[in-house]
């Protein structure tokens, strides 16, 4: 389609391949606004369940439950390699991104566990997390499996793998999650963007905002008490001194 082509044509000037892109000036026709999908922790974890059960589930459970818990698009899980994964601070690095600038996303338990269980599939030789190429599993075979196992879980038949990023978006914002970092966890290059999950987010979130400042000073101001303390008990020895 157009905005295939318009990808394709844009590589090749950036490759110095072509002077400019060819269909850049075309106007393309608008498309009908298509309402994200929000799935619940619960929806999530009985898509994944539904994904286990199916075929290649050792492979495609996983590869849901990291999409569901890091917001990594599609095409940035798939090119991730395990030298971007770093265990010992629970991260993981997305260096092929749509804007092309690196970003460090942090991963929930449940997407350690995912991740401890693709390395049971790692060999020698490939270096991706996701082995999806490997198990013969092309786009489209996981997009059929995908949509089977959402009818399966009993979800919307119109759910698509990207809704797995919005699942993660609405989940973040409405556990208080400031929509800046936000932004920067999911690799938004506009804040506009990052602002529809906005709406998920508590009423009372700038009390949790302000929670986490006071619980982030609580060890500077044990340390003030306890100075204060320690001053006072000597100024009151000293006094004895004096006397």
């Amino acid at each position: 389609d157009l905005a295939f082509l318009s990808v394709l044509f844009r590589e090749a000037v950036r490759a110095n391949l072509m002077r400019e892109n060819p269909v850049a000036t075309i106007e393309r026709a608008k498309e009908q606004e298509r309402p994200d999908q929000y799935l619940s922790p619960e929806d999530v974890a009985r898509l994944v369940a539904a994904m286990k059960a199916g075929d290649c589930g050792e492979i495609l459970a996983p590869y849901v439950r990291l999409l569901a818990d890091t917001g990594l698009r599609r095409g940035e899980l798939e090119s991730l390699e395990w030298f971007d994964v770093d265990e010992a601070r629970g991260s993981l690095v997305v260096r092929r991104s749509k804007n092309y600038r690196v970003r460090t996303v942090p991963l929930t338990e449940a997407a350690q566990d995912a991740i401890n269980a693709l390395k049971l599939h790692r060999v020698s030789g490939d270096p991706y997390v996701v082995p999806l190429s490997r198990y013969g599993l092309t786009r489209s075979k996981v997009r059929g499996r995908f949509q089977r196992a959402a009818k399966v879980a009993a979800l919307p038949p119109s759910l698509r793998i990207h809704d797995m990023r919005h699942a993660f978006g609405s989940q973040m914002a409405a556990a208080g999650v400031p929509i800046p970092h936000l932004q920067r966890i999911m690799g938004h290059q506009a804040i506009a963007t990052t602002m529809r999950y906005a709406k998920h987010q508590p009423d009372d979130a700038s009390r949790i905002a302000i929670e986490r400042l006071e619980l982030s000073r609580s060890p500077q101001r044990r340390t003030d008490q306890e100075g204060g303390e320690e001053s006072r008990s000597i100024g009151h020895i000293g006094g004895h001194i004096d006397d």
